[in-house]
């Protein structure tokens, strides 16, 4: 029987077979304010509480910062850290060599576990800035994806949008295409009703939803879709 982990997101999980695949790639797409960030948590706290570890890769907020997001939604990280909950920051101008040489060695030193792993890296967004070519964009991806698959389920955020023909843009094509599964996170705060809305753009091997869905930002819950 196929393993799933449930994305800790309630109300999505029965609309993507019961979640996502173990050790498959998952990327959570959406403007800033979407819930990108507060999902990756989601899914790490879910495992977690479920005696797995988690591990979070930032290249942009420190672990302190990160632990202090969590708690302004009500969960507390700091009673899981270095126990079943571990976290890298990555700092510096060289991606390729932070992503090559140092996240290897990184990973090896803080995950001494034989539970099941969730990895978390949020965001992609400075690798995509790093160079505008695609192939040199897909190469560090890569570099990302596949060794962290290999050693866990990981879930990965990167800032993007749809265009109006309801297709992502070009800009984040690398990382979308590369992944198992894709979950678009938009906020509109001018939209009349909800102001966020969640979309399952792709789920390899899955039978899922495609339909526009509301999302909630709820205390303790985080995103919700209901």
């Amino acid at each position: 029987m196929v393993e799933r982990y449930n994305t800790g997101i309630e109300g999505l999980d029965k609309l993507i077979g019961g979640g996502v695949l173990k050790n498959s790639v998952t990327t959570v797409v959406g403007c800033s304010g979407s819930g990108k960030t507060t999902t990756g948590l989601q899914f790490l706290l879910n495992g977690v509480e479920n005696d797995q570890a988690g591990l979070y890769i930032s290249l942009e907020e420190k672990p302190k910062t990160v632990m202090k997001q969590a708690e302004l939604m009500g969960w507390d990280l700091k009673k899981h850290h270095k126990e079943s909950l571990f976290f890298i920051y990555l700092q510096g101008q060289n991606y390729m060599e932070l992503i090559e040489e140092q996240l290897p060695r990184l990973i090896e030193a803080r995950v001494k576990s034989d539970k099941d792993l969730r990895i978390v890296f949020d965001s992609l967004t400075p690798l995509m800035w790093y160079t505008d070519e695609k192939l040199a964009q897909r190469e560090l991806i890569t570099k990302v994806f596949e060794p962290l698959s290999e050693v866990g389920t990981l879930m990965a955020t990167v800032d993007g949008n749809l265009n109006q023909n309801r297709t992502l843009s070009n800009e984040i094509f690398v990382p979308v295409y590369l992944s198992d599964n894709v979950i678009f996170l938009n906020y509109n705060p001018e939209r009349n009703g909800p102001k966020r809305t969640l979309q399952i753009l792709k789920m390899r091997g899955t039978d899922h939803s495609e339909e526009i869905l509301p999302v909630y930002m709820k205390q303790n819950k985080g995103v919700t879709l209901k």
